[in-house]
C-alpha cells in the first residue's frame, strides 16, 4: 500500500516537471523580435523588357568597278578607318587604254561604212534621177510612134533597177551604217565615262570590312571588289507581336554591355514577320563607342507603365527563390514574392497586397513563426 502511494507521488511529480517544462518552451517561442515595418502600397513603375540584341554596321556598301580590267592598286587594308571620297582601289591605265584605242578603231571604221554608204545613196540618187529623165522622155517617144516597143522596155528595165538601188541606198543601208556609227561612238563616250570609275572611291565615312580581289586580279563588271562599312553602328533586336504593340520609332533603351550602360533609341522596326524566329526586326541607334561588331548585347526595352507592390531591396531575401517576412496577427510570416521591376532603391512586387504590413528591418534574424514587436 506504500509502495503505491509512492508511484502516484512519483506520476504527479513528472507530470508537474512536463507543464513547467511546456511553459519555458512556449515562452521561449513567445519572445518578441523587434522589427520595423512598411504598410505597402502600389506604386507606378516602366516596365522594362530585356531582348539579346547584336551590334551591327546601319550601312554597307559593297564597290565595284563599271568596267573590266586588271586590277592595279589596292589602297586600303581591311579594318582601315576612310573617309567618303578616299579612294580604295584602281584598274590598270594600260588595259584601259587598249580597251580605248580598239573603240577609237570601231569608230573609224563604223564612220568609213557610213561614208561609203553615203557615197552610194548620192550615186544611186544621180544613177535614179537620169534614169528617170530617160525614160519620161522614152516614154514620150514610144507613145508618139517614134521608137519601138523594145527600146521603150530596155528603158524602163534600166529605170527599175536604179529606183530600187537608190530606195536600197537611202533605206536600210544608210539607216544601218549610221545606227552602227552611232553605237560605235555612245561605247566609246560611254567608256570614258567608265575610266573616270577606274577608281573606286568611298562614298561614306567608315571602315573596309572586306577585300574581295588582290593587286594583278582581273575582274569583270559589277564584279565585288571592296566592301566598306559605315562607322555608325545599330543594336538588332526581334520583338513579339505583343511587345511591338507597345513600342514606338524613337522610345529610350538601355544597352547592357560589359558593366557599361548605352543609352539608344529605337530607330526601325519592321512590319514584316520573319518566317524564322516568329519575331518582328528593331534597329536601335546607338552613339560611337567601342563595343565590337556582332557583339551580343542586352537591350532593355520600356514596354509601358504598371503598377505593383514598392518595397525597398533590403526587405527583399533570397534562398534561391525571392521572399519577404510580412506581419499578421503579430507574427512574422514567410511570404513567397516575385520581382517584377527595379527603381534604383526599391524593387517591385507581385505576392503582396496593399497595406500589408512588410517587415523591412529586422528581417534577417527572422525564420518565420516569431512573436514581433514593431517600431515605431
Amino acid at each position: 500500500m506504500l509502495i503505491k502511494k509512492h508511484f502516484i507521488v512519483f506520476i504527479a511529480l513528472l507530470a508537474l516537471l512536463s507543464g513547467c517544462s511546456d511553459d519555458k518552451s512556449t515562452m521561449k517561442s513567445e519572445k518578441e523580435v523587434p522589427v520595423e515595418v512598411l504598410n505597402v502600397q502600389a506604386a507606378s513603375y516602366d516596365k522594362k523588357i530585356t531582348l539579346p540584341g547584336v551590334i551591327s554596321n546601319d550601312e554597307e556598301i559593297v564597290y565595284s568597278f563599271k568596267m573590266e580590267g586588271k586590277i592595279e592598286k589596292i589602297l586600303v587594308k581591311s579594318g582601315q578607318k576612310v573617309k567618303a571620297g578616299d579612294v580604295l582601289a584602281k584598274l590598270d591605265e594600260n588595259d584601259y587604254k587598249k580597251i580605248l584605242e580598239i573603240s577609237e578603231l570601231q569608230i573609224k571604221s563604223a564612220k568609213a561604212a557610213l561614208d561609203n554608204a553615203e557615197k552610194s545613196l548620192e550615186k544611186a540618187e544621180f544613177g535614179f534621177e537620169n534614169t528617170r529623165k530617160d525614160f519620161e522622155n522614152t516614154k514620150v517617144l514610144y507613145e508618139a510612134g517614134a521608137i519601138s516597143k523594145n527600146e521603150y522596155e530596155n528603158t524602163e528595165l534600166r529605170f527599175n533597177i536604179a529606183a530600187k538601188d537608190y530606195d536600197i541606198s537611202r533605206g536600210g543601208a544608210i539607216d544601218l551604217a549610221k545606227s552602227k556609227y552611232d553605237s560605235a561612238v555612245a561605247s566609246h563616250e560611254m567608256m570614258k565615262t567608265q575610266f573616270v570609275d577606274g577608281e573606286l572611291r568611298s562614298s561614306i565615312d567608315g571602315y573596309v570590312k572586306e577585300i574581295f580581289v588582290k593587286e594583278g586580279n582581273q575582274v569583270s563588271k559589277n564584279d565585288p571588289v571592296i566592301a566598306v562599312g559605315s562607322t555608325n553602328v545599330q543594336v538588332t533586336i526581334g520583338i513579339s507581336a505583343d511587345e511591338k504593340q507597345n513600342i514606338q520609332l524613337n522610345d529610350k533603351v538601355d544597352i547592357l554591355y560589359d558593366s557599361k550602360v548605352i543609352y539608344g533609341y529605337i530607330a526601325s522596326v519592321s512590319d514584316v514577320l520573319d518566317s524564322k524566329t516568329l519575331l518582328y526586326k528593331a534597329e536601335v541607334s546607338i552613339p560611337d563607342n567601342n563595343i565590337p561588331l556582332y557583339s551580343i548585347v542586352k537591350v532593355e526595352v520600356n514596354i509601358g507603365e504598371r503598377k505593383a507592390i514598392k518595397v525597398p531591396v533590403n526587405a527583399v531575401l533570397n534562398d534561391g527563390e525571392p521572399f519577404v517576412f510580412v506581419v499578421e496577427n503579430d507574427h512574422a510570416v514567410k511570404r513567397r514574392v516575385s520581382i517584377i521591376g527595379y527603381d534604383k532603391e526599391y524593387v517591385f512586387l507581385e505576392g503582396v497586397s496593399d497595406d500589408e504590413k512588410v517587415v523591412i528591418v529586422g528581417n534577417k534574424v527572422l525564420r518565420g513563426g516569431e512573436r514581433v514587436v514593431i517600431n515605431q
